[in-house]
């Protein structure tokens, strides 16, 4: 991995083929200031139901942090950049 790029990930316990599954980013894309916020707040911040950001995640779409089987954090900046590098 180059130093110029961060690299934001969803925990993956799947090991080596979870790499398929990762967003590079460059670091200076990513604010180091911006704080997480959960899943209520980025379907609010996108417009989107819960259910479709459920599917982005299983489909490694979007970066984010598992912090419990149920609880993620996501960086909004981060996943607008995800989502503008599909188009």
């Amino acid at each position: 991995m180059s130093m110029n790029k961060g690299n934001i990930a969803s925990d993956d316990p799947r090991g080596e083929n979870a790499s398929q599954s990762r967003v590079e980013l460059p670091l200076s894309a990513v604010s180091n200031h911006e704080r997480p916020v959960n899943s209520k707040q980025l379907c609010a911040h996108l417009q989107i139901s819960e259910r479709t950001l459920a599917a982005m995640r299983a489909k490694g779409v979007i970066p984010y942090w598992r912090l419990t089987s149920k609880n993620f954090r996501y960086r909004i900046s981060s996943v607008e950049i995800a989502l503008a590098n599909l188009r």
